[in-house]
C-alpha cells in the first residue's frame, strides 16, 4: 500500500472547519479503503491524540487523491471548502486538527501504520519533506 499525505491546508480562523483540510493520495497501483482507519494528530513528539475512526470512509484507485475537511459539509458558518472539482470526505469533527507548524497527521488501519505527514506552513502543499 503506497498511500501519502501530500497536502495539508490550515483553515482561514479556527471557526471555518471547512478551510482546513488534507489531501490523502494512493500512489500504489490497487485501490484502498480508509473505512476503519483511524486518524491522530500530535504535536512535535507528543502523545498522539485519537480524533476518530473514519466510518464509512472512502477508497482511492491507483493515482486518486480524496480532500478530507475538518469541517461539516453545509455548515454555512464553518466557510465554504474549494469547489475546484477534487472530491472531498468530511470528518464532522467541532474543532480544528492542526495545532501549528509540526502538527503531525497519522492515518492508521488497526495497529498498521497507513501514512502520516508533519505540518510546515513553509512547504509546498504544506507538508515537510
Amino acid at each position: 500500500m503506497d498511500i501519502h499525505i501530500v497536502e495539508i491546508h490550515p483553515g482561514a480562523d479556527k471557526k471555518k472547519l471547512n478551510t482546513e483540510w488534507f489531501v490523502v493520495e494512493n500512489r500504489g497501483d490497487k485501490a484502498f479503503s480508509t473505512r476503519n482507519c483511524t486518524l491522530s494528530v500530535r504535536k512535535g513528539k507528543g502523545k498522539p491524540r485519537a480524533l476518530g475512526t473514519i466510518d464509512p470512509g472512502f477508497s482511492l484507485g491507483p493515482g486518486e487523491r480524496m480532500r478530507v475537511l475538518t469541517g461539516t459539509p453545509g455548515k454555512k458558518s464553518q466557510g465554504q471548502p474549494p469547489d475546484d472539482g477534487q472530491p472531498s470526505y468530511s470528518l464532522f469533527l467541532g474543532a480544528p486538527i492542526l495545532m501549528g507548524p509540526g502538527t503531525v497527521l497519522s492515518i492508521a488501519l488497526r495497529t498498521h501504520a497507513v501514512c502520516s505527514a508533519t505540518f510546515d506552513p513553509k512547504a509546498e502543499r504544506g507538508v515537510r519533506g
